[in-house]
């Protein structure tokens, strides 16, 4: 065996415990995120459902007064939430916003 090769096979040897580790932690975050986007509303629908610009929905949310979650930017947000949002007192609503 070359000096590379063995290189190579002592580089494979640390490395693949880690890889199949971080594969499947991977392939369980797709999972989460997948049935997220299955029960959660995009920013744009929220932002249709309660008349609002997206700035004003991300203030919200930002403030706590509408609950969700932000992964990599993208904001993803329950419709029980936003249904709990727009049953909240309307004058806690506009003092949110």
């Amino acid at each position: 065996m070359t000096m590379e090769e063995q290189i190579a096979q002592a580089v494979l040897c640390r490395v693949e415990p880690h890889f199949e580790r971080l594969m499947t932690e991977i392939e369980i975050l797709r999972r989460r995120i997948a049935e997220m986007q299955d029960r959660s509303l995009s920013m744009s629908e929220v932002c249709e459902i309660l008349g609002k610009s997206s700035k004003t929905v991300v203030k919200l949310f930002r403030e706590g007064s509408i609950l969700g979650r932000q992964i990599n930017g993208v904001y993803y947000f329950r419709k029980a939430d936003v249904d709990d949002f727009m049953r909240s007192p309307r004058d806690a609503r506009r003092k949110a916003v």
